[in-house]
């Protein structure tokens, strides 16, 4: 940072007479283009009689930024007085001169006087490319939940003392985010855990990896995929339910042959067939570890459960006849 000393007063069209404050500019020595500055102008008043501030600004190449402030400052007194400075996007990067200057009036008079700074140099050069950027991730594919780890390496190309703000976005929120600082030349590498949102729905979503530096942000997007987390799956109890289906259905299926041989019953009933097609999903979707191997396997037990009682009341039936029959014998 520069620090300029006041060597003249300057008349503006104004009163003039002998120079009653010192001023000092502190300013950075580099500036970006399109950047938002601000400049310190620092008074003080070493005479023994009170003045009033009345104006404070910068007298740049390409015009004057300023700005009113009307403070009285008393004998003696410091102040620092900040001064905004906007770079235009178009300058030509190099180095340019800088003043500043501070207006204020002496007691009882009406005249105003005006206080200059010297020149000060700066050098002004564009913002783009200040910082070389690299990401790096453990995966692009996540659950609902999950969390991915980014390695980000920033390298300092140009920035003096940069103070660095880190944010992971997915849409508009933030999911992480860390503060830095580093000087021109360094090299820093940060990682960032960041936890995908247990809510959020399956797709394609983009993640923004914003590094910012006051008046300029740069933005790095980084694609990943959130597909749906599994349902659990209790192989154990599934285990048990489709073998207490296949009981049952060998049950079913025992008590249909014993019925065909003895007679009562001629075909093999559909809520037979539909048993064994209900069993064989359920063997599938078990295989497959889905959840409706449960529901498969409870049809394929009631199925066999409707054939059995079917051929329970046909055994029944032709049962109660050959009792009638015999009963008609007897009388």
């Amino acid at each position: 940072m520069f620090i300029a000393m006041i060597l003249i007063v300057q008349g503006v069209g104004f009163a003039l007479g002998s120079p009653e404050l010192t001023v000092e500019l502190e300013i950075d020595s580099m500036l970006f283009t399109r950047g938002e500055y601000t400049a310190n102008l620092i008074v003080r008043n070493p005479g023994n009689s009170s003045v009033l501030i009345l104006k404070a600004g910068l007298i740049l190449p390409w015009g004057i930024q300023e700005k009113a402030v009307n403070i009285y400052m008393q004998a003696k007194d410091i102040e620092s007085i900040p001064v905004k400075l906007d770079i235009p996007a178009d300058i030509h990067p190099g180095t340019y001169t800088v003043r500043g200057f501070i207006d204020y009036r002496k007691p009882g008079s009406m005249g105003v006087e005006r206080v200059l700074t010297p020149e000060v140099r700066v050098y002004i050069t564009n913002i783009e490319g200040a910082l070389k950027v690299e990401i790096e991730a453990n995966t692009t594919v996540l659950f609902p939940g999950d969390s991915i780890k980014f390695n980000i390496t920033i390298f300092n190309r140009k920035i003096p003392n940069a103070k660095l703000k880190v944010n992971v976005e997915l849409d508009t929120t933030s999911l992480w985010d860390t503060s830095i600082s580093m000087n021109i030349g360094m090299t820093k590498m940060i990682e960032a855990v960041v936890k995908i949102p247990e809510a959020e729905s399956p797709g394609n979503y983009t993640l923004r990896i914003t590094i910012d530096y006051g008046f300029y942000r740069e933005n790095i997007l980084f694609n990943i995929t959130v597909k749906a987390r599994p349902i659990y799956f209790d192989a154990e109890e599934a285990s048990k339910i489709l073998e207490a289906a296949d009981r049952r259905l060998r049950e079913a299926e025992k008590a249909t042959n014993l019925g065909i041989k003895d007679g009562f019953v001629e075909i093999y009933p559909p809520e037979l067939r539909d048993a064994f097609n209900y069993y064989e999903k359920a063997e599938t979707l078990f295989n497959e570890r889905d959840n409706k191997t449960f529901m498969y396997a409870r049809m394929a037990i009631e199925k066999s459960n409707t054939t059995i009682l079917l051929i329970s009341n046909a055994y029944l039936e032709v049962l109660g006849r050959e009792i009638s029959t015999r009963e008609d014998d007897i009388e």
